[in-house]
């Protein structure tokens, strides 16, 4: 079990240092490779090891033994994991494994500006970033922001967040976004805002897709949790009727008798007089 401690970090540390301090596979002899590797998955999504090797022949990597050990490599530290297979035809039809960004090969990532300039298709290519209700996140972010504004409002988070966290690994993936509660106030620029939320924001009503995910999403859901809400009042109700029904019995009464009497009877009437009301 690793202990986690905060280092002391110079004032004046610039982004591309904290990254070599907090990204152990952005340091060192590797750390541009590994950087190539991932910049292009986090680009493209789920990529066989040859498609990689392929996309970086003009880029230096020009050996694929060099590329799958990087690979092998960055998914035994979670940078990358297995998402999906892959047939291929060598001679006879195999499968092979496609690789996919995790959220630390993601968090690694945003030091790479090309990802931070593209942040909703980094996103939308890589399945195993996984949030609850992603493609509405994605569309929202959609309408109501431009792509250099998600960059600038990542840049001003991300200089924080490296400051506050230990090396990212020794940190399990969904533990990341807790170390977001611990930075300061962003030092967004003065005039920064997302231009494509109108001076009356009632009238992002007025667009489409805001109006479907409504419709599709947030009313259904309210729906959802109103039944759910209901059945769980009306199964707390009948217990409650049943406790009120025992609280009032004693020794000579024949407890189990009549309690046994009750649910069979009453409280099942009970039950469904509270059901009409769903």
């Amino acid at each position: 079990m690793h202990i986690l401690s905060l280092n002391v970090i110079p004032v004046h540390i610039n982004l591309d240092q904290l990254v070599e301090l907090k990204i152990p596979a952005f340091s060192g002899v590797k750390a541009k490779n590994n950087k190539l590797i991932l910049e292009t998955i986090a680009m493209n999504g789920p990529l066989i090891k040859y498609d990689v090797f392929r996309n970086l022949k003009l880029k230096g990597l020009d050996r694929y033994s060099t590329v799958s050990r990087r690979m092998d490599d960055l998914k035994e530290r979670r940078y990358l994991a297995e998402a999906g297979k892959r047939v291929i035809k060598r001679g006879r039809q195999e499968e092979e494994s496609k690789y996919g960004l995790t959220w630390r090969g993601f968090v690694a990532c945003l030091s790479i500006e090309q990802v931070r300039s593209n942040i909703i298709q980094v996103l939308k290519n890589n399945p195993l970033l996984r949030i609850p209700e992603k493609e509405t996140i994605l569309s929202i972010l959609n309408e109501i922001s431009t792509q250099q504004e998600l960059k600038v409002l990542i840049e001003s988070i991300l200089n924080e967040y490296f400051v506050v966290i230990p090396n990212i690994e020794l940190i399990n993936d969904e533990h990341l976004w807790m170390w977001l509660l611990t930075i300061r106030q962003p030092q967004l620029p003065k005039d920064f805002k997302f231009s494509k939320i109108p001076e009356d924001g009632w009238e992002l009503l007025d667009r489409p897709v805001i109006l479907r995910l409504i419709k599709e999403k947030i009313i259904p859901s309210i729906r959802q949790n109103m039944i759910a809400t209901k059945i769980a009042y009306v199964l707390f109700k009948t217990l409650d009727n049943l406790g009120n029904f025992i609280s009032n019995l004693n020794e000579k009464d024949k407890p189990s008798k009549k309690i046994r009497a009750y649910i069979e009877n009453d409280l099942e009437k009970s039950f469904r007089a509270l059901e009409k009301d769903l």
